[in-house]
């Protein structure tokens, strides 16, 4: 199988044919009002160089067979059901639409370190995609961002899927600012000489996901009080103005929400104009408004963040998304001694090692073969 990309040997393995076509779509990460995803606003996101693969060939009958598997190209052993299951969720979606889709063969590998949720929505996304291009659907990218909506069950939880649209549309070395109400999405170049970095830290991403799933309700619970199909037609004065009747934890969700996708706007505004010394206060409002307002927090990720940005003082700045990673723009110059004298003082403090991931900005689904 030399010469073969993993995609195309897992393909074969499992089905006993060469794919007809294969696609590799890379996965969102959010820097400013992430939180969003969860009452449709506005983000400030990019594509990163992690990808999901999807390989599609065609089958003599009507059937359609769906293969799941790791980075790798082997058979995953954790959470593959329920991506499994997502993505025949996009099929029924499709079919009840009245596309003939045929036969097919299917095939998903998931890239590493990736969060369940994460995976899930980047799987249902590039086969979205996959299937969009390799059958000539004719779908555009907010009408494909529509259709990975429908393919979650009814009361299925947490879904962010439907919201990930930089995979498509992102260009590379650029941010994509993301209206998700109105599906429609800008450009915002990244500064040359800006290092876009992603950290893991130990801790508990099923509490994080909990957290998130709780104000998803809080959320909706706000949108439904103002007759209001989601938060981003909501105003500040609006919500000032219902204070006394909302309970306080609900008063404080809406607004962080409605605070990010103003942070989310002043900072791509910040990234255009060159105004870099602004990143860090923006980052750690939206930092402090995760904690003291949505109630999402981490005494690691305090740490982090503060000793972020204790040292990239006015050339960058860092922050924790509600999925329980850090994210930080710092110097590139100097990017290597930032890391390493932080990466020391969290062991020293929590005697395990920080994860710095270097993220490169990429462009949107394409194919491969």
């Amino acid at each position: 199988m030399k010469g073969r990309s993993i995609l195309e040997q897992a393909f074969l393995r499992h089905f006993g044919l060469e794919p007809s076509q294969c696609f590799l779509s890379p996965l969102q990460l959010n820097l400013m009002g992430e939180v969003c995803a969860l009452s449709p606003g506005l983000m400030l996101c990019c594509a990163e160089d992690r990808y999901t693969g999807i390989a599609v060939g065609s089958r003599g009958d009507n059937h359609i067979r769906i293969e799941v598997c790791d980075s790798r190209g082997a058979p995953l052993s954790s959470y593959p059901v329920d991506v499994q299951r997502l993505m025949e969720g996009l099929v029924a979606a499709l079919q009840h639409r009245g596309y003939r889709l045929g036969g097919l063969h299917l095939l998903c590998t998931l890239p590493e370190s990736t969060r369940p949720i994460q995976s899930m929505d980047a799987a249902v996304m590039a086969l979205a995609y996959g299937l969009n291009t390799y059958l000539d659907l004719g779908l555009s990218s907010s009408g494909l961002v529509k259709l990975c909506h429908q393919a979650y069950p009814p009361g299925w939880g947490e879904v962010d899927g439907g919201g990930q649209l930089a995979p498509l549309v992102a260009t590379e070395a650029h941010l994509s600012l993301v209206d998700y109400s109105k599906l429609g999405w800008q450009g915002i170049p990244l500064p040359g000489e800006l290092a876009l970095l992603r950290v893991d830290l130990e801790g508990n991403g099923e509490q994080f996901a909990a957290q998130r799933k709780q104000k998803r309700q809080q959320a909706r619970e706000v949108a439904n009080f103002f007759s209001l199909s989601n938060l981003r037609d909501l105003t500040m004065e609006q919500l000032n103005n219902a204070r006394g009747l909302l309970t306080d934890e609900l008063f404080r969700c809406a607004r962080h929400l409605l605070s990010e996708q103003q942070r989310a706007l002043n900072l791509a505004d910040a990234l255009v104009e060159g105004r870099l010394h602004e990143i860090g206060p923006l980052m750690q409002s939206a930092h402090l408004s995760l904690k003291r307002e949505f109630g999402i927090e981490s005494r690691s990720a305090d740490l982090m963040v503060a000793s972020l940005a204790n040292l990239v003082k006015e050339e960058g700045g860092a922050r924790l998304l509600s999925s329980g990673e850090v994210i930080a723009l710092i110097p590139k110059a100097r990017k290597t001694s930032i890391v390493e004298q932080v990466t020391q003082e969290y062991a020293q403090r929590f005697g395990v090692y920080a994860t710095f991931f270097n993220i490169n900005a990429v462009s949107g689904a394409h194919s491969v073969r």
